[in-house]
């Protein structure tokens, strides 16, 4: 008779040690093995039945002896291991951290005087949707009067060709002709006087179509497009407002989700050693200890602004339906792992 015995140790939400025991005959019939004897076998074959008694005693009682030892130090030494772990990443620190700005600004690419005003705060826009406009009629005279002096310059460039190239054909009869020299030299000053014109008409049709452009463009930017998809967080623009293209102040601030936000941390390499790129952590703000954020580690790379190798820049995504957390803010914040948050904390947190 054998014994066999499968221990499977599974360390995830529980530690569970499973016993699979199977008993298997060791022959089918006295002349047909399924596999050959044992010495353990043979010496139980060949020992009397008291001594085989006594021997398959012994094996059964060393078996549940490490049956039982495997059930009490495999049930305690998971939960001792995670605790341990648990207290060493039970830390928390404040640091003063800075909302990242990630708001795209909408700006006027003219001067001009709103005529409309089409987003307001909270709208859903789509990338190159128009959220104002500025009046566009003297935009569209100087579009017009640019297309116009282009035509003209175009016709200007056809003439001097055209007079251009009968003034080479005599100029060039005249050298092939014994010509008198006053009226050779009258030839090639009107031949050079034409190819003067060529140029001159080329340049200002170039200038012409320069100005067209740049009126074109203008027009265009009559309508004041969003850039991105998103959500409108702030405007500054009302109808009748007259705006500037060096104007410094958006009229706009779109966000791809304003209920995201990031925040930067700088940690030296102490510190950034107790984190890691997809960690959950939790965020409260020095001033509203019983409130918190529960965020997530994207980033971390040398601080931008190095003083030292060891300064570590930590960038946390955080949730924030209620917009509590400005983009541009700084405040002081306590950082912790998620997973030794307080209960006063998780209730803050579920508040959101």
């Amino acid at each position: 008779m054998r014994i066999c015995i499968l221990l499977h140790f599974v360390d995830q939400q529980r530690n569970l040690i499973c016993l699979i025991g199977a008993v298997s005959s060791l022959s089918l019939s006295s002349q047909i093995r399924l596999l050959p004897a044992t010495p353990f076998e043979q010496a139980l074959e060949s020992a009397t039945p008291g001594k085989r008694r006594w021997r398959i005693a012994a094996a059964a009682t060393a078996a549940f002896a490490f049956i039982a030892g495997a059930l009490y130090w495999g049930s305690d030494y998971y939960p001792r291991r995670h605790t341990a772990l648990m207290h060493q990443r039970a830390w928390s620190k404040f640091i003063t951290a800075d909302v990242l700005d990630d708001a795209v600004s909408i700006g006027a690419a003219i001067d001009g005087v709103v005529d409309k005003v089409n987003c307001e705060i909270g709208a859903i826009v789509r990338i190159d949707q128009v959220c104002a406009t500025i009046d566009a009629r003297a935009y569209q005279l100087l579009a017009e009067r640019a297309k116009a002096n282009l035509t003209t310059a175009n016709r200007w460039v056809e003439k001097a060709t055209d007079q251009f190239a009968r003034a080479r054909v005599s100029y060039e009869r005249s050298l092939g002709r014994s010509t008198a020299a006053p009226a050779m030299e009258r030839t090639q000053k009107v031949f050079e006087q034409r190819q003067r014109e060529v140029v001159q008409a080329e340049v200002a049709a170039n200038l012409a179509r320069a100005a067209l452009r740049t009126a074109q463009s203008d027009l265009q930017h009559t309508s004041i497009l969003a850039p991105i998809d998103g959500t409108i967080i702030n405007r500054t623009v009302e109808v009748g407002q007259t705006v500037a293209a060096r104007r410094t102040e958006p009229l706009f601030r779109v966000v791809a989700n304003p209920s995201v936000v990031k925040i930067n941390l700088t940690f030296d390499a102490r510190d950034a050693n107790k984190l890691y790129v997809g960690e959950s952590v939790l965020l409260n703000l020095e001033s509203e200890q019983d409130s918190a954020f529960l965020g997530e580690v994207t980033q971390i790379s040398l601080a931008k602004r190095v003083i030292s190798l060891e300064n570590y820049d930590i960038v946390i995504t955080v949730r924030d339906p209620s917009a509590r957390l400005q983009r541009g803010m700084s405040a002081m914040i306590r950082i912790a792992p998620a997973a030794s948050r307080p209960e006063r904390c998780l209730a803050g947190n579920n508040a959101h």
